[in-house]
């Protein structure tokens, strides 16, 4: 499933942005907040990050998934962002993790 992110992130990084490319980004983050409604994302993290990757993709936008750990107590995350913003997720949920990978 990681190989299929990375493939399809490097499809899209060979795309140009254009005048709708934040309008997308948006579009797909906020389709995913009111999906939390719902549903619960309690160690949901990661199939939620990759399902948000491959909707970015399919719209030629770009993200990066991290993937984080924190000590104490030990706990991990993973959160889809852009250079710009945190699109998954509050900040102060991610706040707490240090990145040990980014896709």
């Amino acid at each position: 499933m990681i190989r299929h992110v990375r493939r399809s992130k490097r499809r899209v990084l060979t795309r140009a942005k254009d005048e709708l490319y934040d309008d997308r980004v948006k579009e797909v983050a906020a389709a995913f907040r009111r999906a939390d409604r719902v549903r619960t994302v309690r160690d949901r993290c990661l199939p939620r990050s990759i399902g948000m990757m491959m909707q970015l993709a399919r719209r030629g936008c770009s993200a990066t998934m991290v993937i984080g750990v924190r000590l104490d107590p030990f706990g991990s995350h993973c959160w889809v962002q852009t250079d710009r913003s945190i699109l998954s997720d509050p900040f102060g949920r991610v706040r707490p993790y240090s990145p040990i990978l980014t896709i």
